[in-house]
């Protein structure tokens, strides 16, 4: 469907808003997931997809920030796991002594 180039140009922008595009995480990606930069895939499929800004067929490369920011829960909760079974502060964490507080 043909949409005007100033329709277009602000749902790129929306799009990116939408995304936490606020950085470029492409080269991150690349290298993180062995994408070939000079691949087909990593090409837009026309120029309406790369105005609005799909860059590439790589879903991983369209999420940009989306995809970090929807595993930063993850990645917390092995995080504070992996410090639990280290420290062993499980006990210190997980029950609250009450004793030394005066009536």
């Amino acid at each position: 469907m043909n949409q005007p180039a100033t329709a277009t140009v602000f749902f790129g922008g929306l799009m990116n808003l939408v995304n936490f595009q606020l950085l470029d995480t492409s080269a991150f990606y690349n290298k993180l997931f062995h994408l070939n930069p000079d691949s087909d895939g990593n090409s837009p499929l026309n120029s309406q997809f790369e105005l609005m800004g799909y860059g590439s067929l790589y879903i991983v490369q369209n999420y940009g920030m989306l995809l970090i920011t929807l595993f930063t829960p993850i990645i917390a909760w092995i995080s504070v796991s992996i410090l639990v079974f280290i420290f062993g502060i499980q006990k210190r964490i997980w029950t609250l002594d009450l004793s030394s507080v005066k009536q």
